[in-house]
């Protein structure tokens, strides 16, 4: 059963508790207000999306018999509604509770497909979410070991050092996010470009009409069209990220799980026009393709893939070209490039968002000699290296 436990914090008149979900029919039923929530919100995330969440659970959520999932998701109330949505899971590593670890950390704590692992929060009310979790934390130290948060934008919100837990620590590098605020025209757009960056974009024009090739750009919404295009998507994706480059792109979708999910979020996201496959032609032939999510205002530029033997072209320059064009006609206000500082991200004059994330281990002996003994673990390790990648790599 679901269980509901009262961890007030006081923000202005409000005292604010703690619903804490633990089965799936109760996340289920939450539906409904996390959708509420994600509008009151006006989050432009995919990965906050209900339909992520909801998918993400059936295909990571599975338990094995020496690593066990299981939901824990804070729903914070005020006393009218939903406030704040702190998407957990706890993963029991070992046999038993005396020689087990349980590592508390975000649905979505995957190999770099959940580019941001967030929270979904009413502006305004960051820290007061973040008191009530931690005094919910705080009281049930018993029940984990370790315990990464959400990420929360750097400005908006920072985790409260609390009785029970020992203090907080940031981790890892700063996850930043890349907006492109559009104007009315591309030449509005193109015109506080960087020489080298106009430059880049006249290249890949110029070479292509040397040698007489007329791309072709095409945008894709049907997600049984897109569903049909993925096995092409996921090859593309595949020789960029063998393609030998000072800046690595790893092949996020190698394993059969992960094509898996993406086919499921592409087929529930895509029944409320969300997703957008962007597609560039030479002769016929696609050489170039980027995913994208249409989330309110803004374009959400996912993963990519490309022809190496096409590179001369710099396709994927003009095809971003042609994504900003296809943004600004179709009246949308931003295109967020994704997370990970790279030059074909910064070339663009984008604002950055900056992200922080913390960890707690509570304050007892056998929490912290469990931490030091499961970083040797092959299963630790893989899931460091993964949440490293999220927030060094780029599509």
């Amino acid at each position: 059963m679901s269980r509901a436990s009262a961890a007030p914090s006081v923000w202005g008149p409000e005292l604010l508790h703690v619903e804490v979900v633990t089965t799936a029919q109760h996340l289920n039923r939450l539906g409904v207000h996390w959708r509420e929530l994600y509008e009151r919100a006006n989050c432009r995330l995919p990965f906050l999306h209900w339909r992520w969440i909801e998918t993400w659970w059936k295909t990571f959520g599975v338990s094995g018999r020496f690593v066990r999932n299981e939901l824990l998701v804070l729903a914070v109330k005020d006393q009218t509604r939903l406030v704040s949505v702190l998407p957990f899971f706890t993963t029991t590593y070992g046999l038993g509770r005396s020689g087990s670890f349980r590592y508390v950390r975000p649905l979505g704590s995957d190999p770099n497909i959940t580019e941001i692992h967030a929270a979904l929060t009413v502006p305004g009310m960051e820290e007061a979410s973040l008191l009530a979790a931690a005094e919910h934390f705080a009281g049930q130290a018993a029940s984990w070991d370790l315990l990464n948060w959400n990420a929360f934008e750097e400005t908006a919100a920072r985790v409260p050092e609390l009785p029970g837990l020992l203090c907080s620590t940031p981790r890892r590098p700063k996850t930043e996010m890349f907006l492109l605020r559009l104007p009315h025209t591309w030449e509005e757009f193109a015109a506080p470009l960087t020489r080298n960056t106009k430059e880049a974009i006249r290249k890949a024009h110029n070479a292509m009409k040397r040698d007489g090739v007329d791309p072709e750009f095409e945008v894709f919404s049907s997600s049984s069209e897109i569903l049909n295009l993925l096995p092409l998507f996921f090859d593309l994706h595949r020789r960029r990220a063998h393609v030998g480059r000072a800046v690595r792109h790893p092949d996020v979708f190698r394993k059969v799980r992960h094509q898996d999910f993406l086919r499921s979020v592409i087929e529930t996201m895509g029944e409320e026009d969300i997703v957008r496959l962007f597609v560039l032609k030479i002769r016929g032939r696609i050489v170039a393709m980027r995913l994208a999510f249409v989330m309110k205002d803004t374009l959400y530029l996912y993963y990519s893939g490309f022809e190496p033997e096409f590179g001369r072209y710099s396709v994927m320059t003009r095809l971003v070209v042609e994504i900003i064009k296809w943004s600004i006609q179709n009246g949308l206000s931003m295109i967020n490039l994704s997370s990970g500082r790279d030059r074909s991200k910064t070339r663009w004059n984008p604002e950055v968002i900056r992200y922080r994330s913390y960890s707690h281990v509570a304050r007892r002996w056998r929490s912290k000699a469990a931490l030091a003994a499961i970083r040797g673990t092959l299963a630790y390790k893989r899931d460091v290296s993964e949440d490293e990648e999220d927030d060094s790599e780029s599509p």
